[in-house]
């Protein structure tokens, strides 16, 4: 399919698939010296729901939290900064009901995270308790299963494709404003292609695409943001696949590292592996 016809279908799979989008905002205040200092900031980040072992996440990317200069978590540690509010935009499908944000804790960040880029490794679950939960599904929100990632397709790959929130399409809320700023879903298309020469060979495979187009101009915001498979089947119908989430952004080549779900969910089963075994040597 030419870059004309994926333009034109664009909006249409952006409908199709935002019913799984999610966009996760954080307020906090800068600290310095143990006292929070200045006015309360926002930092959004793009993300996705998913459904694994039976347990709803809410995914983003590893170094949303573990960045050595930005990482939430890195920040926090540092006593640099303090969390003050947690919440989660889900009214981007069609069904969506209520355009306004579910609110949660700070202590809801809790999960598991890794920001191990170089063995194929960014990725971020937060469990969500079962409150939220209610309350996402009754907005149309419908997490990603393991049959989005797994099995055979029996039809042609058309397209690739990345959506997210570009920092760049985002409005802040300022002091004294009532209302939360606004983001905007966008879809990115993505060309698979080949690993530069000379790349490290990765313990976790990652899929390597490059964005032909010229927007968005930076990948902030993107990260974390699902990575789909567009297929079309022999009947003519349209599915989609969860190929991963979005890690690395070359901003000059403009060539990007996904992080697979099926690298995901081999660490996830190799930690339980090795939990388990602990277990067993220490009975």
């Amino acid at each position: 399919m030419d870059q004309q016809a994926l333009d034109q279908s664009g909006l249409g799979l952006v409908r199709l698939v935002s019913r799984h989008l999610g966009c996760l905002v954080v307020n906090y205040q800068c600290m310095e010296n143990g006292t929070a200092t200045g006015i309360e900031r926002a930092a959004s980040f793009s993300g996705f729901f998913v459904e694994i072992l039976d347990r709803w996440s809410f995914a983003t990317a590893g170094h949303v939290f573990h960045d050595a200069d930005v990482g939430l978590e890195t920040l926090r540690l540092a006593n640099r900064i303090q969390i003050t509010g947690v919440r989660i935009f889900d009214g981007f499908g069609s069904d969506a009901i209520v355009p306004h944000p579910t609110l949660m804790t700070p202590d809801d960040l809790q999960g598991y995270s890794i920001d191990e880029g170089t063995r194929g490794l960014d990725f971020a679950l937060i469990p969500l308790r079962d409150l939220y939960v209610d309350s996402f599904r009754a907005n149309g929100i419908a997490p990603f299963q393991p049959r989005h990632w797994t099995g055979e397709v029996d039809g042609t790959r058309f397209a690739v494709a990345l959506l997210g929130f570009p920092e760049e399409d985002k409005v802040y809320p300022t002091a004294g404003d009532d209302f939360d700023g606004s983001v905007r879903a966008s879809l990115v298309w993505v060309l698979p292609c080949d690993l530069p020469p000379g790349s490290p060979v990765r313990e976790y495979p990652m899929f390597t695409g490059r964005i032909p187009t010229e927007r968005p101009a930076s990948p902030v915001g993107l990260s974390g943001g699902p990575v789909l498979e567009f297929y079309r089947l022999k009947d003519g119908q349209v599915m989609y696949r969860l190929l991963g989430l979005q890690s690395i952004w070359w901003t000059h080549s403009r060539i990007v590292h996904v992080c697979t779900m099926s690298a995901v969910v081999r660490h996830l089963r190799e930690q339980l592996d090795e939990l388990a075994a602990n277990l067993g040597d220490a009975t």
